[in-house]
């Protein structure tokens, strides 16, 4: 479900890309010597994929770079659209399977989201395991076979609906609950399957889905990169090299954010837990890493609201985190148009012009607004110089030194 794609924003600074960048990657040795192979016993399908994964990069920086050239080019969209419609006719390998993504809903109204793919999930992290395992495992979830058209069937609450997997392999189905929405959130189970006219139906897949209670005044929303998962701030290099060969069990979270954020979603004296979300510009690829790093490092579970990322010229825009932010918590806001909301980020130009949009379309929404400031002096300044521009009287944002005083602001 690839968004439309728009011209870059000319009048905003470049921030530093949370994603991987060819250029970096170009730049370290991948070859792995003798002794490194032993250590991880990697099969030869490991050693392709990270070798496909350093191609795949290497590709779309210069395509990246052609739209970016092109923003004018009237064509762009149609071009890139019959590209996709060519790759459409090479038949993806391997058995269907359903990428089933945390979804949420209220009780009148819940969407049970996914992706219809090709070939095996590329399992879970094991302690102790070489790098370059890891490394292997992060490759295999940008190299994926999204399949189009495919006849997808969800059973949810008792009732069993279909629907067509999107040119990305993307679906969503809405349901309406049956009977009166319970006071606190609560999490259920949704099963999704795919039906190939060839093979046959495929295995069910259980999706959680997150029942917001109708007590539920105030929620939490938080960003993922440098705001629970530490991305590093500095050399390019290093920080590539922590991306693609960390696992869930290796990457580091940011100190201190889980007690907190446990703190945050503890129900009140008298009230509900407030239930919390996790909105990041990361691509859904990485939805089952982002669920296993939650869940290692004693996160509370919310739902997760990904990107897509596409051949399109947003995609490669400096605005594109900014507006993906944006119209994800607003989708959040307006499906729980009665609570109050926290907005945690990092000091990112993002992130601060995220959230003072936010605050000012939907007013006395916004509770409290936190970055945190990464330690990096030009970010800060940048972040610092969009809160100098604001009335800070209302709905204040706040640059924050520690997790922990998100806690102390909020009594």
């Amino acid at each position: 479900m690839t968004a439309p794609s728009e011209p870059a924003d000319p009048a905003e600074p470049s921030e530093p890309s949370r994603l991987i960048e060819p250029e970096a990657l170009d730049a370290i040795d991948v070859e792995p010597t003798e002794a490194d192979l032993a250590a991880a016993e990697l099969t030869e399908e490991d050693l392709a994929r990270f070798h496909r994964l350093r191609r795949l990069y290497q590709s779309r920086s210069v395509v990246g770079k052609a739209l970016g050239r092109a923003s004018t080019w009237g064509p762009v969209p149609e071009v890139t659209g019959a590209v996709r419609h060519i790759a459409g006719w090479v038949k993806p390998t391997g058995p269907l399977r359903i990428d089933g993504y945390r979804s949420f809903g209220t009780g009148t109204g819940v969407g049970v989201t996914g992706r219809v793919l090709a070939g095996r999930h590329p399992g879970s992290a094991r302690e102790g395991e070489h790098s370059l395992r890891s490394a292997g495992r992060m490759a295999s979830r940008f190299l994926t076979s999204e399949v189009a058209d495919v006849t997808v069937e969800v059973c949810y609450d008792g009732v069993a609906r279909s629907t067509f997997s999107d040119d990305e392999g993307y679906f969503r189905i809405e349901f309406e609950p049956d009977g009166e929405p319970g006071s606190e959130s609560r999490w259920t189970v949704a099963q999704a399957r795919a039906l190939d006219h060839e093979a046959g139906a495929g295995p069910w897949c259980p999706i959680e889905v997150l029942v917001i209670g109708r007590d539920v005044d105030r929620i939490i929303i938080s960003d993922v990169d440098d705001t629970i998962l530490l991305n590093g701030v500095g050399a390019a290099v290093r920080t590539v090299l922590t991306t693609i060969s960390g696992s869930e069990l290796t990457r580091e979270a940011v100190p201190g954010a889980a007690d907190v954020y446990q703190h945050l979603c503890r129900p009140p004296e008298a009230g509900v837990a407030p239930p919390i979300f996790y909105v990041s510009s990361s691509p859904w690829n990485l939805h089952d890493f982002l669920v296993a790093f939650l869940d290692v490092n004693r996160f509370p579970p919310g739902p997760l609201l990904l990107r897509d990322i596409g051949l399109n010229r947003q995609t490669f825009s400096n605005s594109a985190h900014r507006n993906h932010k944006i119209d994800s918590i607003n989708d959040i806001l307006e499906r729980l148009p009665e609570t109050r909301v926290v907005l945690i980020g990092d000091s990112s130009l993002q992130d601060a012009n995220a959230f003072a949009h936010i605050i000012d379309t939907h007013p006395g929404r916004v509770e409290a607004a936190f970055l945190r400031d990464v330690g990096d002096e030009e970010r800060t300044e940048r972040a610092r110089a969009v809160l100098a521009e604001r009335d800070q009287r209302d709905s204040p944002i706040t640059l924050i030194a520690d997790m922990a005083e998100i806690v102390v602001k909020l009594r």
